[in-house]
């Protein structure tokens, strides 16, 4: 894929991430309307709204952020950032929870749900898958491998997300329908995020360049703070948790700079 391709795809991309976002806003000031949510409702920390604010947050912080990045390196053949690009992107997904909530909030039945929320699954295999790719490269996979990689991660995490059996009783507080093996799927996807992380540490020592180090540290950065937004509702923990991806995006950005650009 050469790099006017790849600025080309990524252009599209967020320019489709940007109209999801206005979208998404629009789509969740048209429901407060349309259910006339009470105000102290609106307040409540556990109200819908408090759910698609921080939502919003979370894709105004992907489109910044992929944005910044693909203007940093729109001259640099950087298989890293191509994936953590893709990463960020795939969090518009994230969007699709307003169609669920209005699914409950208009009592359609759990079927018309299904395909939104395997959809937002599919987001999350394959960001996570993602981030591992982009630490293989820098350990030292040829550049030439980018689209058999992209291609099996995405058929992965097609495969896992058409394939896991979704309760259709209950729902978490984000209103996706809840996978009967949560706690395997959390334990699985924990230790491919930690590997992403070790994958940048081996890079360092192979490379005997301390800024993989630096960019391992801000890929912990991101994924923890992915998991206190997606997983914690309170205000407190939302906000760590977009502090700690906007610090792990930013030393990613400027330790990846470094090598591409200054050594």
């Amino acid at each position: 894929m050469t790099i006017k391709i790849r600025n080309t795809i990524f252009i599209s991309s967020l320019s489709a991430a940007g109209i999801i976002l206005v979208a998404f806003i629009a789509g969740s000031l048209y429901m407060l309307y349309s259910f006339s949510i009470p105000l102290k409702e609106l307040l409540d920390i556990n109200s819908v709204m408090l759910n698609l604010s921080h939502v919003s947050a979370l894709l105004v912080f992907a489109l910044i952020s992929a944005t910044v990045l693909l203007h940093s390196f729109r001259k640099t053949s950087a298989p890293e950032v191509f994936f953590i690009l893709v990463f960020l992107l795939l969090l518009s997904t994230e969007s699709l929870r307003l169609g669920l909530i209005y699914i409950q909030k208009a009592g359609l039945p759990f079927e018309t749900g299904r395909t939104l929320s395997r959809v937002i699954y599919f987001g999350r295999f394959m960001g996570t898958t993602s981030i591992f790719i982009s630490g293989l490269f820098a350990c030292g996979i040829r550049n030439q491998r980018i689209e058999m990689l992209m291609g099996i991660g995405a058929l992965i995490s097609l495969s896992l997300a058409t394939t896991i059996p979704l309760d259709n009783r209950t729902s978490e507080f984000s209103m996706i329908y809840t996978n009967s093996l949560n706690s395997q799927f959390f334990v699985v996807f924990m230790i491919i995020k930690v590997l992403s992380v070790w994958n940048y540490i081996y890079a360092g020592i192979v490379n005997n360049n301390r800024n993989y180090y630096f960019i391992g540290i801000g890929i912990l950065m991101i994924t923890a703070g992915l998991e206190l937004v997606l997983n914690f509702q309170a205000v407190p923990f939302t906000g760590i948790g977009l502090l700690l991806m906007i610090s792990g995006i930013t030393l990613f950005g400027t330790q990846i700079h470094k090598i591409y650009l200054w050594f």
